[in-house]
């Protein structure tokens, strides 16, 4: 085991790390070591930031100040098991609790095909972020390397590692090792670094330093907690709540606005949602963006959970044929896979707990109908061009009308309609699953036992009465997902009545006595999301010019960001893209491979010419 006290003198001490990372908002390691070092520089590297920066805030205040721990590529490239790396630490008298908490949130087998798995650590104000893969697909710029004891002995190999640690170092880099500096010196003069000591180089300046970050069109800002104007989120929907609470996290107050009387009415606004990564092995931006999502979507929830929002987060079952009341069991007929990471959720309750911080503000009936840019400040104006709030920074995170707020974008985004069905517990015919289940639509049995499922997709649809045939449609996908036997009621042929019985269920507690049986047992919601024509998200800078060659030279809007068109996957994608917005914002390293930016980055239709 390497020593701590080793680690702590030529990483920590080495690269005078405790003064530097108390000068700004964010302070970025990146570990190459093999993993059993990593543990003890992490371990030793934590210790230091939380006895300085993490304990210099007053009670209740957030540090300004935020350690991002980056790993790779450690060999192998998948960390080991955590109880393989943790144990030697666990029983240390300083350390153990500490070691404890890593194993806890240490990657698991469902972490292997994540590109990039970030533990966060919100007790310490610190993110670990484990990167696999090449070092040009990393979006981050580095404060301190920590070396290995040995480089590359390829020469290839060797020139690749310099041009990554080139375009990911600050003006001010340091990199030490626990060795002799001395193998490392080729290396770090293509670099672009100079030796200080026999363990430790410094970056020498750049006239013209290359930023691994430029083509996001993001510059770190400045944003003040208290004395400036709060961040100002459109939407009170997933992403709004979402992208609200990761500013929360770092201590910087919002302001949400939303038109309608209460959050989460639209797509956010069901009893259940699901969430899970691609049931397939998809190597597109689609089955990245799914898997990555759910991995840091399962935690999150799972956290909301223990706070009260209702859901479970035990796993999924994915049927991708008919499984009659198997449920995905191994003793069962039927293709099922169940997936570990996934799970149901109250939306409503979820954006209702997120929206409750003390540093999130809401304001409703407050419909916003464009955005106008006044000096230095953006400000959001009604229909009648009165100004509603005004703020430095605007982040678009509603699903309807986002297109129609900044034009400039030519955002391709659809409204789709989407209708659910709700059935009470004791619907004759009804086979309740134990898990919630996907394939061709959905099914959660909530506490009570009563059903939700669905859903119909119809895009530019925007009927919103409930439909007979569309009820229809989901009672048998129920039935072909778990076994039931459930026939639509004649009664049903009038879409009218059932729109009359579903608005009359949310407001009147005592419709059994009023209505019909039938109409008792089973309520249908319609809602719309916004999806791209790519099915793509939209997320970061908003562009202000069309059709440039590249995306890096689109001109961005300043402090004008957008987190939307998420379509059906708002529980699995909204938590880990809000905090890939929100480190966008700080400069701090994303939790993204910068391929996967590019494919949802917000001026990637600014590049594309207009079909005549």
């Amino acid at each position: 085991m390497f020593r701590l006290e080793a680690s702590d003198l030529a990483h920590v001490r080495g690269g005078n790390l405790p003064e530097r990372w108390s000068a700004g908002p964010a302070f970025v390691v990146h570990d190459s070591s093999p993993w059993q070092a990593v543990a003890t520089n992490l371990l030793a590297t934590l210790q230091a930031w939380q006895s300085s920066v993490g304990l210099s805030a007053q009670p209740g205040e957030t540090p300004r100040a935020r350690l991002h721990y980056l790993i790779g590529p450690a060999e192998p490239a998948m960390p080991p098991e955590a109880q393989a790396l943790w144990s030697p630490w666990m029983h240390h008298p300083a350390l153990g609790a500490m070691a404890q908490r890593l194993a806890t949130a240490w990657p698991t087998d469902g972490a292997q095909t994540i590109e990039v798995y970030a533990v966060e650590l919100p007790e310490w104000h610190a993110t670990v972020m484990i990167w696999c893969g090449h070092g040009r697909e990393w979006l981050a710029k580095v404060d301190a390397f920590f070396l290995g004891r040995q480089p590359p002995f390829d020469r290839t190999a060797s020139l690749t590692l310099a041009k990554n640690i080139k375009r990911l170092a600050k003006p001010n880099a340091t990199a030490t090792t626990q060795e002799a500096l001395a193998p490392w010196q080729g290396v770090l003069a293509q670099a672009g670094f100079q030796p200080r000591s026999p363990a430790c180089a410094h970056k020498v300046p750049m006239r013209h330093p290359h930023d691994g970050l430029a083509w996001l069109g993001v510059a770190p800002l400045a944003i003040a907690t208290t004395d400036e104007l709060p961040v100002l989120i459109l939407g009170a929907g997933l992403a709004g709540a979402h992208v609200a609470a990761a500013l929360a996290q770092r201590g910087v107050n919002s302001l949400v606005l939303d038109q309608a009387g209460e959050v989460a009415t639209q797509g956010s606004g069901g009893r259940a949602g699901i969430f899970h990564g691609s049931a397939s092995a998809l190597k597109g931006p689609h089955g990245r963006l799914l898997r990555a999502g759910a991995m840091a979507a399962f935690y999150a929830h799972a956290k909301a959970m223990a706070a009260g929002v209702e859901g479970n987060a035990e796993g999924l079952v994915h049927v991708t044929r008919a499984d009659p009341a198997g449920f995905g069991r191994q003793d069962t007929p039927g293709e099922a896979k169940r997936l570990p990471m996934g799970g149901w959720i109250n939306p409503r309750d979820l954006v209702g707990h997120l929206l409750a911080h003390q540093r999130i503000n809401v304001r409703l009936n407050a419909p916003v109908a464009s955005l106008h840019r006044r000096g230095t400040a953006w400000v959001a104006l009604d229909e009648r061009g009165q100004t509603l709030e005004q703020a430095k920074v605007v982040i678009i995170a509603t699903a309807q009308g986002a297109s129609r707020l900044w034009p400039q974008a030519s955002w391709p985004i659809g409204m789709v309609r989407g209708q659910s069905e709700w059935l009470a517990a004791d619907t004759p015919g009804l086979i309740k699953s134990p898990k919630p289940l996907s394939g061709d639509g959905y099914a959660v049995t909530l506490p009570d036992g009563s059903v939700v499922a669905g859903a119909t997709s119809h895009p530019g649809d925007l009927d919103p009465a409930p439909r007979a045939t569309d009820k229809a449609a989901n009672l048998s996908r129920l039935n072909r997902l778990t076994g039931s036997c459930i026939a639509p009621p004649e009664e049903l042929a009038s879409p009218n009545t059932l729109h009359r019985v579903s608005q009359s269920l949310s407001l009147d507690p005592k419709l059994e006595e009023k209505v019909p049986p039938w109409s008792a047992r089973s309520v249908s919601r319609v809602a719309w999301r916004a999806s791209t024509a790519d099915r793509l998200p939209i997320v970061g800078a908003v562009p202000t010019a069309m059709g440039l060659a590249a995306m890096r030279q689109t001109p961005r809007a300043p402090g004008l960001y957008a987190l939307t068109a998420l379509g059906s996957r708002g529980l699995t994608l909204a938590p880990w893209l809000a905090n890939v917005l929100v480190a966008s914002l700080f400069g701090e390293p994303l939790p993204i491979t910068a391929s996967l930016m590019r494919s949802i980055d917000a001026g990637r239709y600014a590049n594309r010419p207009k079909r005549s």
